[in-house]
């Protein structure tokens, strides 16, 4: 039986589903692109039902500080500058670099259902563990969410490539590898067996032998 859900489940689902919605409806031209963004986020609502109980989080205000930051920066910020600033996303005048852009949009949002359905017992916005997830996506990369999106949102700066959408690129990548730090340290005090998982299995990008199937993937590991 699926334990009671607590009032943050619902809050979440509410809550990014909303956010989802506002910000693609206003977010013009923009729209297509950001789509794989979006979608994720209406799927990740939804693993507010189906997560389950944290066993662990990191205490603290920054982490989580870092990990909304993190989440809500491109979107939010995409979103005031279309509104009051059209000209810094405004679209790249090279058509094979926009043409290249989109074909990466187009990888991504095809990815971006694989370890959305691997995650969605484990979902959290904050660094909390849950559960240690290593099959499918997670037999490649420890982080294929966020794999996914540096795909989008590279997509994003080609198609829409100004200073302004560079330096709001530049700031996700670097509250992106304090993310890591964040979620990484969590499960590494939760989970025994993390620390071997990240010697043998790269962050965001695969090793020759992951990519070779040369060394067996462990199995999930709950508490």
């Amino acid at each position: 039986m699926h334990p009671r859900r607590h009032w943050s489940d619902w809050g979440g689902l509410v809550f990014w589903s909303g956010l989802a919605l506002v910000t693609w409806w206003r977010s013009g031209g923009l729209g297509l692109l950001m789509l794989p963004v979006f979608a994720s986020e209406i799927l990740l609502a939804l693993s507010f039902l189906t997560r389950l109980p944290s066993v662990r989080q990191l205490p603290g205000l920054a982490p989580r500080l870092r990990a909304y930051a993190c989440t809500f920066l491109i979107p939010l910020s995409v979103l005031l500058a279309l509104q009051f600033r059209p000209s810094w996303v405004a679209a790249t005048p090279w058509w094979p670099v926009r043409a290249f852009g989109m074909l990466i949009w187009t990888l991504g949002l095809v990815v971006l259902i694989w370890p959305l359905w691997y995650l969605r017992k484990a979902f959290s916005v904050i660094p909390a563990a849950r559960l240690l997830i290593r099959e499918g996506p997670y037999r490649l990369v420890r982080h294929p969410m966020y794999a996914v999106y540096v795909l989008t949102y590279t997509a994003m700066l080609l198609v829409r490539l100004t200073p302004f959408m560079a330096l709001l690129v530049a700031a996700w990548a670097v509250l992106l590898a304090s993310r890591i730090r964040d979620e990484e340290r969590v499960l590494t005090l939760t989970f025994p067996g993390y620390r071997e998982y990240q010697r043998t299995v790269g962050a965001l990008f695969p090793r020759p032998h992951a990519l070779l199937g040369s060394r067996p993937a462990d199995r999930r590991e709950a508490s």
